[in-house]
């Protein structure tokens, strides 16, 4: 049965470097299904797997706790190598059958982290968004313990070199990685396993075939060296030093502190040659201590328990920083805090990122002690070497990316924690019983896996109806029905489900606050928009959109307000510095809506010379009717007694929108202040027949004619 499980990891750490486990949710449900599934294999198959499971803290708990960290952090020699397995006497006594079965030096750490991440799930600003994380993180753990229990010397080699060919295959193809960063980071992994495979194996192979396989592995790292170089990867620099220094270290000992030296002098100089240099394409590039920043504030705010797991964007949100010199001050968000041990804090609190830590602390003190009594011409000692630097460079690129939320780095990482982890020790054999825990909590995930990917099926083919019966708690789901909804009833029926179900999403409660003001209910209108700001101070569309709600109900002065806020955060932000001068103008303050509507042009010269990013938020930031920006020029010179520049600020208008029924009205008011009454009456004409309905036309239409008469 081993050999099928061990067929079963292989294909699956051949299948998830190759999608992008952030967007793609059909292959991220088969990975955890088949983690699932196999772990049900082992569980009703192998008695020896129930004897994995993490330790029941019992009456004694708090002492046997302290017992187990200080277990953990004592320097033993490793066990499973070697060492003699005692027999407690009373186990002789009883007639009790022990067996050396393996299991994990992490057993404890591991139970305590799910059980602390399952309260921050439960006590999640956005609950869905946390439980899939949690389930994510639980079958990682799942799979962790299934490598132990499948761990071989076989095994680990063949999975060793399967990484290796695949960071390869990554290095010459074009990959599904999100980023030049995260495929950095694989190349790196691959890089680290051949360079140690080098180090320590090469000294065994026979003379015939020694430079053959020296060969089949130095290219290999060039290629992956060469492929990190042409992508500037400061990320995959920084990672692949820190695997290579701790390599350096446990094979070298103190002269390996030497060689990191050295190899850091050599990738500065030689394999990445100015990557270091501003990035002036995208002034976002380089902001990760400003993001850190907003990380840190964020952990202030919730330090406990956190925004729950997979919650950050929420925390950053409101904690969102400026950036120099971008036309967007505020129009990037991020999921990611570019720093795992950060976010980790942020989002579940700060008792799972000091149980990280100890793990993580763990993992290095016993994987020392294992390689300090192995030869190095030892096959172990490889896979051992291997994993330590593997795991070395993973959490050096965890310090300033997110690459642990890509499943082919964070299953490799997890694959590395089980050869350093997993001991031998006897223990009672029980008989195989079959509780029904396992199975109930084993067909609840299942299930919610299944019901997620039968929604996200239906949303690709726009059922979101259906979608929404079987994800009833995806906030954005609901979102996606709202918007598919013609009726403004249904529709806010949809969005209040959305709020309610994501309450600290600024979007979610401005698109209900819009939803209100379309049902013209005004006091939950101005609510939801005010708590839109509570939850994103930053947001511009959101101080817009309560200016607005002011100005249509002709409170020009609270209106005024809200447009400078919005101002504030969004110098470029066109329209509201237009509405702002209708405000002034509104109030009788001609000179100061005059400044406001050359500061609109003022924008838009200047965004002539910019680079644009051309997202979705600077557009809205700069897109705007020009129509009504010259409109309101030929009321200003009209308000001056100069009809002549009235004349042509409204032309140039009814250039840009032909259709603009209030710039014929106007124009006809200026060719009927210099009595030019038959061009006023054709231009009123051409306003009523645009604008049939309104009053004010007809009146100004019975004047012209009037004069013309007369």
């Amino acid at each position: 049965m081993k050999k099928n499980i061990s067929l079963i990891i292989f294909l699956l750490f051949l299948f998830t470097p190759w999608f992008n486990g952030g967007k793609d949710a059909v292959p991220l449900a088969i990975i955890q299904v088949t983690v699932l599934l196999t772990a049900a294999i082992l569980y009703f198959k192998d008695r020896c797997f129930l004897n994995m499971k993490p330790p029941r803290v019992h009456t004694r708990g708090i002492l046997h706790l302290f017992g187990e960290i200080r277990r953990s952090f004592t320097l033993l020699r490793p066990m499973g190598y070697g060492r003699v397995i005692r027999i407690h006497p009373w186990a002789h006594s009883h007639g009790l059958l022990r067996r050396r079965i393996k299991t994990s030096e992490l057993n404890m750490p591991l139970f305590l982290f799910m059980v602390f991440y399952l309260a921050a799930a439960i006590n999640s600003v956005y609950f869905y968004n946390s439980m899939v994380s949690f389930i994510y993180i639980l079958m990682l753990v799942v799979l962790y313990y299934i490598l132990v229990y499948c761990s071989a010397g076989y095994l680990n080699d063949r999975l060793l070199r399967l990484v290796f060919v695949t960071a390869l295959l990554l290095a010459l193809l074009p990959g599904r990685f999100p980023n030049v960063n995260l495929l950095a980071g694989y190349i790196v992994i691959g890089i680290i396993i051949g360079l140690a495979r080098l180090a320590v194996q090469s000294v065994e192979w026979t003379h015939n075939k020694k430079y053959f396989k020296i060969m089949l592995y130095v290219l290999p790292i060039l290629v992956m060296l060469y492929r990190l170089s042409a992508d500037a990867s400061r990320v995959g620099i920084f990672s692949l030093f820190s695997g290579v220094s701790c390599l350096a270290v446990l094979k070298y000992k103190k002269r390996g502190l030497i060689v990191s030296a050295v190899l850091l002098a050599i990738l500065l100089s030689v394999f990445a040659p100015g990557v270091f240099r501003q990035n002036q394409a995208d002034p976002y590039d380089n902001q990760r201590l400003n993001i850190w920043k907003s990380g840190i504030e964020a952990i202030r705010e919730h330090p406990f328990l956190g925004f729950g797991p997979g919650n950050f964007e929420y925390g950053f949100s409101k904690h969102n920083f400026p950036v120099t010199g971008a036309v967007a001050r505020y129009g990037k968000y991020t999921r990611f805090a570019h720093n795992e041990f950060i976010q980790l804090w942020a989002e579940a609190g700060f008792i799972p990122f000091f149980i990280f830590i100890w793990a993580v602390g763990v993992f290095f003190i016993r994987g020392a002690g294992r390689l300090a009594v192995l030869s190095s011409d030892d096959k172990q000692y490889w896979h051992q070497a291997s994993a330590m630097a593997g795991a070395a460079a993973i959490l050096a690129g965890a310090l300033v990316d997110f690459n642990l939320h890509l499943p082919a780095v964070s299953v490799t990482f997890i694959f590395f924690m089980a050869i350093i982890m997993q001991k031998e020790e006897a223990q009672k054999i029980s008989e195989h019983r079959i509780g029904i825990v396992f199975p109930i909590v084993a067909l609840g995930l299942l299930g919610f896996i299944v019901c997620n990917f039968i929604a996200y099926l239906n949303v690709s083919k726009n059922n979101f109806q259906t979608a929404v019966r079987f994800a009833p708690l995806n906030a954005a789901y609901y979102r996606l029905l709202g918007n598919s909804i013609p009726d403004e009833k249904e529709k806010l029926s949809a969005y209040s489900r959305m709020v309610f179900l994501n309450p600290q999403d600024a979007g979610y409660h401005q698109l209900l606050g819009d939803t209100y003001y379309n049902n013209n209910d005004l006091l939950n209108t101005l609510k939801e928009y005010k708590l839109a700001v509570e939850y994103n101070p930053f947001n511009p569309f959101v101080f817009f959109n309560l200016a607005s709600y002011y100005l249509n109900r002709r409170e020009y002065g609270k209106a005024l307000g809200w447009y400078q806020k919005a101002l504030q955060v969004e110098p470029y932000y066109i329209r509201a510095a237009y509405y702002a001068g209708e405000c002034y103008w509104n109030t009788g303050r001609k000179e100061e809506a005059k400044e406001l509507y050359d500061r609109v042009l003022e924008i838009q010269q200047a965004m002539q010379g910019k680079k644009s990013l051309n997202t979705g938020y600077e557009k809205n930031l700069l897109s705007f009717d020009n129509s009504r920006l010259y409109n309101s020029f030929g009321k200003y010179w009209m308000s001056k007694n100069a009809p002549a520049k009235a004349i042509a600020a409204y032309e140039h208008a009814l250039a840009i929108n032909p259709a603009f029924a209030d710039a014929y009205s106007n124009m006809a008011g200026a060719y009927y202040k210099l009595k030019q009454y038959k061009l006023a009456e054709k231009y009123m004409k051409e306003a009523s027949r645009l604008d049939p309905g309104n009053i004010t036309f007809i009146k100004n239409k019975t004047l012209i004619r009037k004069e013309i008469k007369s």
